[in-house]
């Protein structure tokens, strides 16, 4: 499960960084859509980023969506 969760963020970043020079170029925020497994505290740097403005800085809209089993 530890693993998973690794590789899961792995994906994530490696999407922000191909992104993140699009994301420079276009004049209007790219939309994305993050899927979290669950509020906890792994998942914690995506909500602080969205709050404090990290990513409207780098031009990228992400939508946060928790994932219910």
């Amino acid at each position: 499960m530890q693993k998973r969760m690794i590789m899961f963020a792995l994906v994530m970043v490696l999407g922000w960084v191909m992104t993140l020079h699009a994301a420079h170029a276009a004049s209007a925020p790219i939309k994305v859509t993050i899927h979290v497994p669950s509020k906890s505290l792994s998942i914690m740097p995506y909500y602080f980023g969205k709050d404090k403005g990290f990513f409207a800085t780098e031009q990228i809209e992400p939508q946060l969506v928790a994932c219910n089993r």
